[in-house]
């Protein structure tokens, strides 16, 4: 089993994990400006994706518009949203939209002490999933679109 996670944020990433939690793959996704860049997309993810053998599952974050988010930028992430969602349909790999809350892929952080989603993802990560590199290039904070997605991959593999 290859468990999946895609966090489709602007700090979004994409993590993929063997049947023994290990990292296959873990990478942000390739925003060009301040978008997806479908052709861009589709060639990464075809790349990323296409060689899984064997029996898949993904978990796809659901998008949703924030408070004080303008109409363009939440079209543009719906527009990036439903172009993964589509990636994952035509490469044929089997996947649920979940929401993060605590009936959604928040499960797997239960029992993870820390102040908010974010740190608690952070955490499980670092625990379950040494081989994940959460400080990417020069950043000196962990970066919360891996954690989300490595805690999504493990969740997949759980499901």
């Amino acid at each position: 089993m290859i468990g999946i996670g895609i966090d489709p944020g602007r700090r979004g990433a994409l993590v993929i994990l063997d049947s023994s939690a290990h990292v296959v793959l873990a990478e942000q996704l390739p925003y060009t400006g301040k978008s997806l860049d479908g052709s861009v997309v589709m060639d990464w993810l075809l790349e990323a994706l296409g060689g899984i053998g064997g029996e898949s599952f993904a978990i796809l974050e659901h998008q949703q518009p924030h408070a004080k988010q303008g109409a363009v930028s939440a079209f543009t992430a719906g527009r990036g949203f439903g172009m993964l969602e589509q990636i994952l349909r035509d490469i044929g790999i089997r996947y649920a939209i979940e929401r993060p809350s605590r009936t959604g892929w928040h499960k797997v952080l239960s029992g993870i002490e820390g102040q908010d989603a974010k740190d608690r993802a952070v955490l499980l990560c670092q625990r379950e999933l040494p081989g994940l590199d959460l400080l990417p290039g020069r950043c000196r904070k962990p970066h919360d679109g891996l954690a989300d997605a490595g805690a999504m991959a493990l969740w997949a593999l759980k499901r």
